[in-house]
């Protein structure tokens, strides 16, 4: 039975390897993209951070992805084929730089999310703070740092050693612990891996409520101002006066504004669905202390973190179709 979980593993593990490769590469040319568009406003800097966190991310998952392959081939061998460095630990290493960028993809959606959201409930304001770059970028390395300065403490924790293992009777370099960091990686773990996601969760679902209310309000009150456009055309028309740039200036204003309102909701959507078995996992923790790799339901546990593992990858790797479908400029200079 172990070795079909194994087996189940193995190719689970082979396929996420292979999209976070495609997408690692997406990210790369949708990185160019923006940069060649030109950082002169907060949003695009902004979704450049985005891509460079998701690259990141994605380039820790394939590694983590291989690391693992190398450790089905030992425990489907039985050990007759092993590696000097223990490939388990390569994996934990991996999945925990990992974890950090993925919560500077967290941070920065949710940046992003609220910028937009105050763009639609308070455009002044938005165009008085977030027009130029500067805060943008303050906010950005702020989160950034933020993500660093959380991700030291783990890092450090874990060292490679030269372990004797009896099972394959020789000695490798094999992932240890330091017991005195312990205590500040737990709090890292609540802080960053259950109140950050529940706090993003939370904050989205109400940015994406008001951006929807705005949004429609928006469409409608500019429906009703075209249709009176129109109107006022005839009017003109009749009186040979011109109006036909006012009025195609306004439906291009409109066009613009609701294609950048529906990018972020698609992304912050895709989001919010992805990130519901990571609250699940966190909350059932809390309340099941044996839901866990070692406890009781460590089989349960496994199979409903390979579900949180896979929607995290997607929603990495999707974010480049959502760029590519709703921004028409990243499609025009889209660089390949």
């Amino acid at each position: 039975m172990r070795t079909e979980f194994t087996v189940d593993i193995s190719a689970f593990c082979f396929c996420r390897g292979v999209v976070s490769f495609l997408g690692a590469v997406g990210h790369a040319f949708a990185i160019r993209t923006f940069v060649a568009m030109g950082l002169k406003d907060g949003v695009t800097l902004s979704f450049l951070f985005l891509s460079v966190s998701d690259l990141l991310y994605l380039i820790s998952i394939t590694a983590a992805s291989v690391s693992y392959i190398f450790l089905s081939i030992e425990l489907l061998s039985h050990f007759a084929v092993y590696f000097p460095v223990d490939p388990y630990g390569l994996n934990t290493y991996f999945i925990n730089c990992g974890s950090g960028f993925y919560a500077n993809t967290m941070l920065t959606i949710t940046f992003l999310s609220i910028a937009r959201c105050l763009s639609v409930a308070k455009p002044l304001w938005f165009r008085s703070i977030f027009g130029t770059t500067t805060v943008s970028l303050v906010c950005l390395i702020s989160i950034s740092s933020f993500c660093l300065v959380t991700s030291i403490p783990i890092l450090v924790s874990m060292e490679f050693m030269p372990v004797f293992e009896q099972g394959i009777n020789t000695t490798r370099l094999t992932l240890s612990f330091s017991a005195n960091l312990k205590p500040v990686t737990y709090i890292i773990w609540l802080l960053r891996g259950s109140f950050v996601p529940f706090a993003v969760q939370l904050i989205l679902i109400i940015c994406v409520c008001v951006m929807i209310r705005f949004l429609r309000k928006a469409v409608k009150f500019r429906q009703k101002h075209t249709s009176s456009s129109r109107i006022t055309h005839r009017v003109k028309a009749k009186k040979g006066e011109s109006t036909t740039n006012n009025l195609q200036e306004n439906v291009k204003l409109t066009r613009r504004e609701v294609q950048v309102i529906r990018q972020m909701l698609v992304l912050s959507l895709v989001f919010i669905v992805c990130n519901v078995p990571k609250i699940c996992i966190n909350t059932t923790i809390f309340a099941v202390p044996e839901f866990s790799v070692d406890g009781r339901y460590g089989r349960m546990y496994e199979r409903v973190d390979i579900v949180r593992d896979a929607l995290q990858i997607f929603n990495s790797c999707f974010s480049i179709v959502i760029y590519y479908k709703y921004n028409s400029k990243f499609r025009a200079v889209f660089c390949f």
